[in-house]
Order: C-alpha cells, then sequence, then structure tokens
C-alpha cells in the first residue's frame, strides 16, 4: 500500500499539479486551446521529432533500424495499427457512423506517450526510463499521426482526401529529413539548429498546457456524446493498451527496462493530439475531449497499479 502511495504522490502527482494549474488558466481566462493545437501539429511535435532523431547515434541506416529506436518504432506501429483495427472494426460491427467511430478509433489508439508519458517513466524508472521514453514518443508521433490524421480525415472525407491530409503533416517528414541528416552526418546552420531546439523544447510543455486548457473549459454536463462508446474507448485505450503492448513487447523479445516503459508508454490515457487531429481534420472532438478527460483521471487508478507490478 505505501508503495502505492509513493507512485501517486511522486510519479502522478507532479503531472496532474501542472496540468491543475493550466487547467484553471483555462477556466479562468478562456483561451482558444486551437491555437495551441495548431502550434503543437505544425510546429513543436515535428521540431522535437526532429531533434531527437537528429541527435540519435545511429552509425547506419541498419543499426537505426535494429537498435532502440528502431525496436522502439516497431512495436508502436504494430500497437497502434493492432487498436486501430480492433476500434474500427468495433465501430462498424455495431453500426457506429463515421465521425462517431472515426473519434472513437482515435481515442482508443492516440496514446498520451509525450507530456504524460515521459515524464511519468522519468519519475517512475530514473533518467534512463525517460531517454528510452522519448525514443517511444517519437515513434507515436510519426505512426500516430500518420494513423491518427487518416482516420480524423475519415471521419468527414473520402479515401483520397484523408489519405492527402497525412501528407499536410510535418512530423513524418520532419523525421526523414532528420535520419537523412543523421545518417550523412550532414551539420544544420547553427541559427537553423537552434530554432529548431528551441521550438522542440517547448513541446511537452505546450502539450502539458493544452491538456489543461481543454480539461479547464470542460463541462460533462454539456457534451453531448455517446457516453457508453466514450468509456469503452477509455478502456480500451488504458487497460487493452497495457494487455496488447505487454503482449507486442514480449513478441518482440523485449526486456527489463526496455520491456517496462514500452508497456508503460503503451497504457497512458488518450493523447491531446487525438484532440487537435480531431478539431484540424473534421472528427468529433467532443467524444475525443471526453475520452481524454476520463481516461486520464481514470489513469491515476491504472497507472499507479501498472507501475507497482513493473517496478
Amino acid at each position: 500500500m505505501s508503495e502505492l502511495l509513493e507512485i501517486l504522490l511522486n510519479v502522478l502527482a507532479p503531472i496532474f499539479l501542472l496540468v491543475g494549474a493550466a487547467a484553471w488558466i483555462g477556466q479562468r481566462f478562456k483561451p482558444d486551446p486551437r491555437a495551441v493545437s495548431n502550434l503543437l501539429v505544425y510546429l513543436f511535435v515535428p521540431a522535437l521529432s526532429f531533434k531527437t532523431l537528429y541527435q540519435l547515434e545511429a552509425g547506419s541506416l541498419a543499426e537505426l533500424v535494429t537498435g532502440e529506436f528502431g525496436r522502439a518504432f516497431l512495436h508502436i506501429t504494430l500497437l497502434v495499427a493492432i487498436m486501430s483495427a480492433i476500434a474500427l472494426g468495433l465501430g462498424r460491427a455495431f453500426g457506429l457512423d463515421r465521425r462517431t467511430t472515426s473519434a472513437f478509433t482515435l481515442a482508443s489508439s492516440q496514446m498520451n506517450a509525450g507530456n504524460y508519458g515521459i515524464p511519468l517513466c522519468t519519475f517512475a524508472f530514473g533518467p534512463e526510463g525517460g531517454a528510452l521514453a522519448l525514443l517511444f514518443y517519437v515513434s507515436s508521433s510519426i505512426s500516430s499521426n500518420m494513423v491518427g490524421t487518416f482516420v480524423a480525415s475519415s471521419g468527414s472525407v473520402g479515401f483520397g482526401r484523408a489519405a492527402a491530409n497525412v501528407l499536410r503533416v510535418p512530423t513524418t517528414w520532419g523525421a526523414l529529413l532528420a535520419i537523412t541528416l543523421n545518417l550523412l552526418n550532414a551539420p544544420l546552420p547553427l541559427a537553423l539548429e537552434r530554432a529548431v531546439f528551441l521550438a522542440s523544447d517547448a513541446t511537452l510543455p505546450a502539450m502539458l498546457a493544452l491538456l489543461g486548457l481543454l480539461l479547464g473549459q470542460m463541462s460533462l454536463r454539456t457534451l453531448r456524446v455517446p457516453w457508453r462508446w466514450v468509456f469503452a474507448a477509455c478502456g480500451l485505450r488504458l487497460i487493452g493498451g497495457a494487455v496488447l503492448g505487454a503482449l507486442v513487447a514480449s513478441g518482440l523479445g523485449f526486456g527489463g527496462l526496455f520491456y517496462a516503459v514500452a508497456v508503460t508508454q503503451s497504457s497512458v490515457p488518450t493523447a491531446v493530439l487525438a484532440n487537435a487531429l480531431a478539431a484540424e481534420f473534421g472528427s468529433d472532438a467532443q467524444f475525443t475531449s471526453a475520452a481524454t478527460l476520463i481516461s486520464t483521471l481514470a489513469s491515476l487508478g491504472t497507472m499507479t497499479i501498472l507501475i507497482a507490478v513493473l517496478r
């Protein structure tokens, strides 16, 4: 019992204190969260992905693919694909409309591996855990951005337009450029490097701020969403993510700290990015907002127990 309390107070409480402060600001001053989400989608997240991959120690493409980043990317990609397929299948099997199916899939598959997962793994497993968590986050920002943009767009437009929207999001292009420059050992102009690194440093605080702003301005009484499907998405994200994450990690032969971080990052609440993508590309942003709120609050219990088990 004392270990669970220690995890709750020293691992999860710092994150919720920052989110709570931003929530108070959102409730008090009513800033527009859309402005922050635009900055995240088109500037901060691509910058963090670029910086991480640009600085990654990779002597060759083979080493990059078989190393820690390649393994993390494979794990996250498989997890997102499996969870998206499950959510899409459930939505169609139960006759949900396109926008609700899109939002249900986003809420289930988009994991908050950045502003929630990185500090969580750092506090729970130390600096090495935080460094590994960053690799899983960058992997999720690439694969989840691509899949998430397509899923969000498919709630309001056809296949061709949804596929075109994937190309609009710069995270993947920035990641490919960073990997290319890394492998070629090509330096950036100092001014550009400093600008990109400054933007990347703003990503996690901006995500925490956006999460707080959304929660602070959200009223469960005014949301018009299919609540049973919101709770189903939260269960799939928190519990299904833990189970599937553990299965995929075991199947890929992960062990030790790498396994613990992989499972933790698989089990975090619905990502703030799900709300940004839903708002940007025409999915049901109220659904994803409700799922973000419920899953974030519920994660106080699920993540406390999970970290105690993984430790």
